[in-house]
């Protein structure tokens, strides 16, 4: 669609959107003489070094030279795509969108506006499921909560609900809204039973909305209150939730944090919310421990850093490792990844609980690196008291160092296979380093 939304409407869209009325509603800002200024929001700073140029629709970073219009600020500050910012601008300004393919337009049009009832709705139903939770009759709820140490402004900020035990419509109420029953069933509250019969999906369960770094919700995670199975339920796929791309928490990470120097990953609803809780207000859950690709672009895209803290039992060292291999083609100089192993039988949410922010923070500083789990991994598997194990262990450890494109990174962890197999100067003439990285003297 970005080809087919001529260049002649998006100078037009920038033209008469207000980029002061659009930054000055995300960030603080000052006027100095004809420009305003703000601490920018891209870096750390003390003084405001970020410029906003009314005349010239145009913001600029003395400190970081960050710089762009309205749609790159757009893009940057809330991590909108081209054509979502587009699309923003275009409803704040009541413009439609001109495309050279009307079919295609409308087609696009059709599935924005229904992504945004599904959107919508949801909001709608989280408020309710919040609501819930301070009923008198719902006690048991903030009884549950209470145990999990979860304080009331906490449960604000992550806008915590709670599902009844009732249907949600009557089987009267959904014949005579049928469009109404058909949005829910689209957005995974609602399903159909074999014989077409309506239920709730979520039943005296508490709510947690997964959000969108644009504080939009996609879909809920929910917990059930009884000893029922299973004890965790998501949202089906939709078109606005798929649990392979979505992070818990990304939405508080991007309100709280003005710059993301890092982002730690754990498992669980509870692990981001006791962290937050406990001031560690940069960490986000995966949907389970199924990482995949997607999810490691996506994190390196928010932070060069990467922190995995997953839980301290077998399943989550073995995450840990497939995390590590499917993670290395993605390795630039510049990305650091490191991990966290907890005791057994604990997690991110019960280890801070018993140690405290102070404690917990050493485990991060200590954090193991990505290059030390590799090879203390591979050589717990593979000793090196033989010729035969070392050939092995080395094939292992370069097949994974091959994968990393970063050139530094990758020479250094060369380095490191050279240093551990007890190769010489002299000796590195072989498989190991290929020829053109081996320095060759000048015949005179």
């Amino acid at each position: 669609m970005l080809e087919k939304i001529p260049k002649s409407f998006i100078d037009e869209l920038v033209l008469k959107t207000n980029i002061v009325d659009i930054v000055s509603s995300k960030i603080q800002i000052i006027k100095r003489g004809k420009n305003f200024y703000a601490i920018c929001p891209f870096h750390n700073e003390k003084t405001p070094s970020f410029s906003i140029s009314l005349e010239k629709q145009f913001y600029y970073c003395f400190g970081c030279n960050v710089h762009g219009n309205v749609i790159d600020f757009l893009m940057n500050y809330e991590k909108m795509s081209f054509l979502e910012s587009i699309k923003e601008l275009s409803m704040l300004n009541g413009m439609k969108i001109p495309t050279k393919n009307i079919k295609y337009k409308k087609q696009c049009e059709k599935i924005y506006y229904e992504k945004k009832k599904l959107h919508n709705i949801l909001y709608k139903l989280s408020k309710k499921y919040i609501n819930n939770i301070y009923e008198k009759k719902n006690v048991q709820v903030r009884k549950y909560l209470e145990k999990r140490g979860v304080r009331k402004d906490i449960i604000e900020k992550f806008s915590i609900g709670y599902s009844n035990n009732i249907k949600i419509i009557t089987d009267k109420y959904a014949k005579q809204n049928k469009t109404l029953v058909n949005l829910l069933i689209k957005a995974g509250i609602l399903y159909l039973n074999k014989n077409n019969t309506i239920y709730n999906r979520f039943v005296n369960r508490i709510m947690f909305p997964i959000k969108n770094s644009k504080g939009e919700i996609n879909g809920f995670g929910a917990r059930i209150l009884t000893k029922s199975f299973p004890k965790y339920l998501n949202s089906p796929e939709t078109k606005i939730f798929k649990k392979k791309e979505n992070l818990y928490g990304i939405n508080e990470v991007y309100k709280y944090n003005k710059l993301i120097k890092k982002l730690l990953i754990v498992e669980g609803y509870f692990d981001v919310i006791t962290l937050f809780q406990n001031k560690i207000k940069y960490a986000v859950s995966i949907l389970g421990t199924s990482i995949n690709i997607n999810i490691i672009k996506k994190l390196f895209k928010i932070s060069n850093t990467i922190i995995y803290c997953y839980d301290g039992d077998k399943a989550g060292k073995n995450a840990s490792w497939k995390t590590l291999e499917i993670s290395l083609p993605y390795i630039e100089d510049n990305k650091i990844l490191k991990f966290i192993f907890l005791p057994k039988g604990e997690d991110p949410d019960s280890i801070i609980r018993k140690e405290g922010y102070k404690n917990f923070k050493i485990r991060i500083k200590n954090a193991t690196p990505m290059s030390e789990f590799l090879f203390k991994k591979l050589l717990k598997k593979n000793d090196l008291s033989s010729p035969e194990k070392k050939t092995t262990f080395s094939r292992l450890a370069i097949n994974m160092i091959q994968k990393i494109p970063g050139k530094i990174i990758k020479f250094f962890l060369r380095k490191k296979l050279i240093k551990k197999l007890g190769i010489t100067k002299h000796d590195q003439r072989c498989l190991l380093i290929p020829k053109k990285y081996i320095y060759k003297k000048k015949k005179k």
